[in-house]
């Protein structure tokens, strides 16, 4: 796998399991709502579902939960496997600046704040650290 490919892993996993969350937070908060009954219209359908439609919302968020977890376990074994990525580099800073992008999940701003550095200087910083990676006979 290509190592931008494996640095952006865990973003992307991040992303799928935040956008799961609110999802489930959906169903939840809808589980919980009122459902009315509409009286100035006659029923259509004569096989009504006999489900209570909270107990569907309910079910909904479980499964979604379920994926949630899935996911998160996936993103623990990319960080360990990043994590041991990061290891190969020999530079302190550059491990640091590609710990807190792709571990941590920091903006640059924040990076550029915390390391005292500009938010160019850390860009270039960490290209040049991802082609270190590159060249490192280790990487497969």
């Amino acid at each position: 796998m290509d190592i931008k490919n494996i640095l952006r892993s865990v973003y992307e996993l991040d992303k799928k399991i935040n956008y799961l969350k609110g999802e489930e937070l959906y169903y939840r908060e809808l589980s919980l709502s009122v459902q009315s009954v509409r009286y100035d219209q006659e029923p259509t359908n004569p096989n009504k579902n006999t489900v209570a439609p909270f107990v569907r919302y309910l079910d909904k968020a479980e499964m979604i939960k379920d994926k949630m977890n899935e996911l998160e376990k996936e993103r623990n074994e990319k960080m360990i496997e990043l994590e041991e990525l990061i290891a190969l580099l020999t530079n302190h800073e550059d491990r640091m600046i590609l710990r807190y992008r792709h571990i941590v999940l920091m903006t640059w701003e924040e990076i550029a704040n915390k390391m005292h550095y500009s938010k160019r200087h850390l860009m270039r910083r960490h290209e040049k650290a991802i082609e270190k990676l590159k060249m490192s006979p280790n990487v497969t």
